[in-house]
């Protein structure tokens, strides 16, 4: 669009080719002539904020350490966390002042940077053994 204003092409034409309506057209080249590539920019992010961006530090940190438990111990009959089992045991216990989805649940994750594939392995074995199995050292 703005290569084709630069080089003279009418509006009309400009809209035509990129499906746009002219006005969006003429709007967008005065906010480039006034503010330059600012005006190419988002002026506001688009959409919800994530729902997590209400919660604490402290929450997340709680429902992170929680994560890291075993189901069991909440009783919860599974070998390993589903995203499901996750957000009701945290509901339950207070963690979280809602129930949320399973994918509400990822989703904080993976912003966090950890895949779920990753948090279900964050399970820990009753295997008295499990740490150096794993290669992990004790800390000494």
């Amino acid at each position: 669009m703005l290569w084709a204003s630069a080089n003279r092409t009418r509006v009309a034409d400009i809209a035509r080719g990129g499906s746009w309506h002219p006005e969006s057209v003429r709007r967008l080249l005065r906010a480039f002539n006034a503010d330059g590539l600012d005006a190419l920019r988002p002026s506001k992010p688009t959409g919800r904020p994530p729902w997590e961006a209400s919660l604490s530090e402290k929450t997340i940190e709680a429902l992170l350490g929680l994560a890291r438990e075993s189901p069991q111990q909440h009783g919860v009959d599974m070998p390993v966390w589903t995203a499901d089992a996750l957000a009701d045991a945290a509901y339950e216990q207070g963690i979280l002042e809602e129930r949320v989805s399973a994918k509400c649940i990822r989703n904080l994750f993976s912003r966090r940077g950890y895949s779920w594939k990753l948090v279900q392995a964050w399970q820990t074995s009753p295997d008295p053994d499990y740490a150096v199995k794993r290669g992990e050292s004790n800390g000494s």
